[in-house]
């Protein structure tokens, strides 16, 4: 066989063996409505407080819910 074939076979055969369809993964969260909590970020650009001076300005505005105490009830 000639070298040209041979790297032809090899490298198709790699592409081909590579293909694989992945799993579908559990979603790691799970859309929540009516829960009686309302959240507004509010963010108002200053002269010294602005995102072009402060990269991270919009970030962390946020809530985060989980079972800390595990009880089954979402903590705030």
């Amino acid at each position: 066989m000639k070298p040209v074939t041979i790297t032809l076979t090899a490298l198709l055969s790699i592409v081909f063996f590579s293909c694989k369809q992945e799993e579908k993964k559990q979603a790691l969260f799970q859309l929540m409505e009516n829960t009686g909590i309302q959240f507004v970020n509010a963010v108002e650009d200053q002269e010294l407080n602005n995102s072009f001076l402060f990269r991270n300005f919009y970030n962390g505005g946020g809530v985060g819910i989980g079972d800390i105490n595990n009880d089954g009830w979402a903590d705030v």
